[in-house]
Parts: structure tokens; C-alpha cells; sequence
């Protein structure tokens, strides 16, 4: 009889432990589960972990849907200056099971020129090149990749924003153990 955590199934001969729920997996022992999500922020209820890294000239800002029942961030345009930048950081501390992660994320870029979002790591102590961009898309659109661990310390998004007025937008960032399931856009 197999020692599973929450019980087993029999399948095709042989004896595998189940967990109870999708954001449960088996872990490396194969008999315990360990949570599949690390981080998850829909900035509903506040900033869940992320920062702002202090020497951006502008910043991320939490404002409320159209609808008034949910958040995101922004980076609101202006004619100030051109090419002004904000960070949001997620610093990882000391990840459990130091492998590969799954981001998803939702972005939207409206305006004419508005600028552009840009996905970066730090990853052994260093801050690596770009991992992700996009610089139009004028409705909510979903990305996802797999981030290949060990040695991750930390995720990054940027905005940089152009002269025109318009609006840079982030919301539903979520952070999972392992591959990207379904369509992945691409792996680092």
C-alpha cells in the first residue's frame, strides 16, 4: 500500500498518489503535495508582494475598472517627458522548489505611441536581457511563459512611457511551479 498524503489511485497496475486540488502537484517525493501557485495578484486587495522600484520616475498606480467591482495598474500618460519608466518587482526570496516557473499575465497597451511592456529577471545576481515585450494592443490580451529556474531572484515588469497620451496596463499576475500548460508563448 502506497503512504500517499491524500490518497491514491490504481492506474494501469500501478499505485499513484493524488492531490486534492488543481493548485495542488506532487512533489519530488511523489507521495506528498506541494502548492503549485507561489503568487497570484489580480490587485483587488493591494499589491501582493510586488514594489515599485524607488528610482523609476513614475509609477505603477492601482486604479479601479470601469466597472468600479474590480483593480489593475496603470501607468498614466502625459505630455511630461518622453520615455519615462516604472518597475514593478517581485522579489522570489527563497523559492521551495527552485525549477521552472509559469508567468500569466494580462496587459494592454491603448493610445497612439503610447510606449511599450517589458517582462525581465534577475536570475544569480544579475538582471538579464528582455524576456518578453509589447508595444500595442488596445484591449486586455493574456501572455504566458515558462521562466527556467535554478537561480531566480527576482521578476520585473516595465513600462516605458512615450510622449502621446494613453494608457499602459498590467492585472492577473500569477506565478505557478513548473511548464506553462496549453499554449505557451515562449520559454527562458
Amino acid at each position: 500500500m502506497a503512504n500517499c498524503q491524500y490518497g491514491c489511485d490504481e492506474v494501469k497496475g500501478e499505485i499513484r498518489c493524488r492531490c486534492p486540488s488543481p493548485g495542488l502537484q506532487l512533489g519530488p517525493d511523489r507521495r506528498t503535495c506541494v502548492d503549485v501557485l507561489m503568487n497570484s495578484c489580480n490587485f483587488d486587495h493591494g499589491m501582493c508582494g510586488w514594489t515599485q522600484e524607488k528610482e523609476s520616475g513614475i509609477h505603477w498606480e492601482r486604479v479601479p475598472a470601469p466597472s468600479g467591482r474590480s483593480w489593475y495598474l496603470t501607468i498614466l500618460g502625459s505630455n511630461d517627458k518622453p520615455r519615462e519608466t516604472a518597475h514593478l518587482v517581485l522579489a522570489l526570496g527563497q523559492v521551495p522548489h527552485p525549477g521552472n516557473l509559469c508567468v500569466t499575465f494580462k496587459h494592454k497597451l491603448s493610445g497612439d505611441s503610447v510606449g511599450k511592456i517589458q517582462v525581465f529577471v534577475k536570475k544569480n545576481g544579475k538582471y538579464g536581457h528582455v524576456l518578453w515585450e509589447r508595444n500595442r494592443g488596445h484591449n486586455w490580451r493574456t501572455s504566458r511563459f515558462t521562466l527556467k529556474g535554478p537561480g531566480l531572484e527576482s521578476i520585473i515588469f516595465k513600462g516605458v512611457r512615450e510622449w502621446k497620451t494613453g494608457e499602459i496596463s498590467l492585472d492577473d499576475i500569477s506565478l505557478q511551479n513548473g511548464h506553462c500548460s496549453g499554449k505557451t508563448l515562449r520559454q527562458w
